[in-house]
């Protein structure tokens, strides 16, 4: 009977005694869960990081405090100590959510101060990157939001809410990371925005030309259309559509995007066409018109198509403006012409290709009430 008693209380015991033990680590930790980076005096970097501190309340429960710590240095590895040496504990960045770098920092380049987080063998990559609209420190400085929780883990919930709506694309320090090493097609990343009443928003996408920000960006109605063309479609998107005969927009909720890029090359003269064919598959969410929709549905959907194109053809311009290749043409005409490609100034040629697209518009439900 001793000895099943004893083989109880050793088998409790070593139970709890991990428990405690994990629980003393945690609680002698800060951790960073948010990191914004800008540009300072003298060509410095002011980095910036929002902390949680766990504090042991007793009987397993915690409560957290929020700190932000700032430091100027020349470089991220050198903001990085001196943040270290501010504060008390050990600091853990393997849990930051957000890495935020501000416009005029982003326009110089960003791999060059994002170099670290790759070399750190304890960074997280999957932490979600943007761009912020003025300075990244004050996208942090906001604090505590109206849910009670720390203004990282907000920012974290509104990145996958427009991720879910294909208002912004994925993009994580990982990604980030591979899409740059495509030498043949630029990226776009998600732009964050304090309004003036100290809200937190993702507005738009910036538009980048290699790892330098191009100071362009495209509004979130130009967004979903860039990554439908692009063939980035998440899970859903709402397309607002004007149409001539209707004082409201049409709203079209696009459940499934296919597209293809077709490029010719007139080797007489060196013109480059490129044609983005998109298909999309989805139901009328809202369409202010009476009478029956369902009757009229090819003329719809023929018309919904035209004001796409019209839009599309917008979208283009604008990236042709800014030197943004999102769309890939460079690395489509590097595969299908090699030897075209090889004696091709793209910088210079970009600019000039002659970008059509033509949409397909499928409409599964006319969302009509019977």
């Amino acid at each position: 009977m001793n000895r099943i008693l004893h083989m109880l209380v050793t088998a409790v015991l070593l139970l709890l005694l991990p428990g405690c033990w994990d629980t003393d680590k945690l609680v002698n930790k800060k951790i960073i869960n948010g990191i914004a980076l800008d540009a300072a005096d003298n060509g410095r970097i002011l980095g910036t990081a929002s902390t949680v501190k766990l504090i042991n309340k007793g009987g397993g429960q915690f409560d957290e405090k929020d700190e932000i710590v700032q430091a100027v240095g020349e470089s991220v590895t050198e903001i990085g100590m001196l943040i270290n040496n501010m504060m008390p504990g050990k600091i853990e960045a393997s849990k930051t959510n957000i890495v935020i770098i501000g416009e005029e920092l982003a326009k110089k380049g960003i791999m060059a101060p994002l170099e670290v987080f790759y070399r750190n063998a304890k960074g997280n990559l999957n932490s979600s990157f943007l761009i912020a609209k003025g300075k990244a420190a004050d996208m942090l400085e906001v604090g505590k939001t109206p849910t009670g929780s720390p203004i990282a883990f907000d920012i974290m919930q509104m990145i996958q809410g427009a991720q879910f709506a294909s208002v912004a694309p994925e993009q994580t320090l990982y990604t980030l990371w591979t899409e740059l090493l495509d030498e043949n097609a630029d990226i776009v990343i998600p732009i964050i925005i304090k309004r003036p009443s100290n809200r937190i928003v993702i507005e738009s996408v910036a538009l980048m030309d290699g790892d330098k920000y191009t100071g362009s960006s495209m509004s979130q109605n130009e967004s979903k259309l860039l990554l439908l063309m692009m063939g980035k479609l998440n899970k859903t998107t709402l397309l607002d559509i004007p149409l001539p005969q209707m004082t409201d927009s049409m709203i079209f909720e696009v459940v499934k995007a296919t597209n293809r890029m077709d490029v010719r090359i007139d080797e007489a003269t060196g013109r480059i066409e490129c044609v983005v064919k998109v298909k999309l598959r989805g139901d009328i969410s809202s369409y202010p018109l009476t009478g029956d929709v369902a009757a009229k549905i090819d003329h719809l959907n023929n018309e919904v198509a035209e004001t796409l194109q019209k839009h599309a053809s917008l979208v283009i311009r604008k990236l042709q403006a800014a030197r943004c290749d999102a769309l890939g043409i460079g690395r489509r005409i590097k595969m299908t012409h090699p030897a075209i490609w090889k004696g091709l100034d793209w910088n210079a040629a970009y600019p000039e290709v002659r970008v059509t697209t033509e949409f397909k518009i499928d409409f599964a439900s006319t969302g009509l009430l019977h």
